[in-house]
C-alpha cells in the first residue's frame, strides 16, 4: 500500500506488515532541510537525497532506522530490505 505525506514524500507498506516512510521536506534531513518553502513546493520540486524510516508492524516508528541524505539507488536497496524481513 502506497501513502502521500503532506505533499513532500511518501510510505510505503510492505506485505510482511513492515513500511518504510520516505520524506524530503524543509524538516527532514536532506538536501532540502532548512529551506524556507512550502513542503508542498519542495515535495514537487524534489530532492537528490531524502531521509528513510522504518515503521513497525504495529504501525509505529522505529526511531532508530533513521537516515537521511540517501540516494535514490540507497533508499531502493532500503525498500528490499524492509520488505524482505520477517515478521516478529
Amino acid at each position: 500500500m502506497f501513502t502521500i505525506t503532506a505533499g513532500k514524500g511518501f510510505g510505503v507498506k510492505f506485505a510482511n506488515g513492515y513500511g518504510l516512510s520516505v520524506q524530503w521536506g524543509s524538516w527532514n534531513y536532506c538536501d532540502n532541510r532548512g529551506e524556507n518553502y512550502d513542503d508542498n513546493v519542495l515535495g514537487e520540486a524534489g530532492c537528490p537525497n531524502a531521509e528513510i524510516a522504518v515503521i513497525l508492524p504495529n504501525g509505529k516508528l522505529d526511531h532508530d532506522s533513521i537516515q537521511g541524505w540517501l540516494t535514490p539507488e540507497q533508499v531502493l536497496a532500503k525498500m528490499v530490505e524492509v520488505s524482505g524481513r520477517i515478521p516478529t
